[in-house]
């Protein structure tokens, strides 16, 4: 799932940023990029949960198929 990858590689970016921030004692910034990368990650997993949700999906209805 293409979202996935965007939000997940999104939380990678506000990460560094976040650290490379806090090692150079810029809080506000810092503070800004913490709360980018927990949005990036709260959509990450979001996206994530559905593509493992739609998968189970698939494979419970093949299943009532075949029976």
């Amino acid at each position: 799932m293409k979202t996935h990858k965007y939000w997940a590689v999104g939380a990678l970016a506000c990460m560094v940023a976040t650290f490379y921030t806090g090692v150079r004692g810029k809080m506000k910034e810092h503070k800004i990029f913490a709360i980018g990368a927990i949005g990036c990650m709260l959509f990450s997993v979001l996206s994530g949960y559905k593509m493992i949700s739609v998968k189970g999906a698939v494979k419970k209805s093949e299943e009532v198929e075949k029976n």
